[in-house]
């Protein structure tokens, strides 16, 4: 590859997605390391590190159960259902599904978001 055509192609590449890709796989080794370690609810109170959020009690008052609610919501892994890909259900999205979307608290993320894309279009 000549010079002009690595200079071209060098500013057509952008650092974000690469970064963005980055931040994916090590949320993605943390939740492991958190889920094989049996680490289901943490103990921050305060500061609350990155794939993590804090779950709001009142926001969970749809969830009719005997057992406890969240205190927090962690970053999860799950293999997607259909595609088979290695997925992150991130902690900002379980808080949305079950504090603003009011799903069940046993409910789990099952589909990447492109084969749910795909399934909805079938529909």
């Amino acid at each position: 590859m000549d010079w002009a055509r690595r200079e071209e192609f060098a500013s057509e590449m952008s650092k974000k997605p690469r970064k963005e890709e980055m931040e994916r796989d090590r949320r993605i080794r943390r939740a492991k390391m958190w889920e094989k370690h049996g680490i289901g609810q943490p103990a921050w109170e305060e500061e609350v590190p990155d794939g993590v959020a804090k779950a709001d009690a009142e926001a969970l008052s749809h969830v009719k159960t005997h057992g406890e609610l969240p205190r927090f919501y962690i970053d999860r892994v799950f293999i997607c259902r259909d595609c088979g890909s290695e997925e992150l259900w991130t902690a900002e999205q379980q808080k949305w599904w079950y504090e603003e979307a009011k799903a069940h608290i046993d409910a789990v993320a099952v589909r990447c978001r492109d084969c749910r894309k795909k399934a909805k279009e079938k529909g």
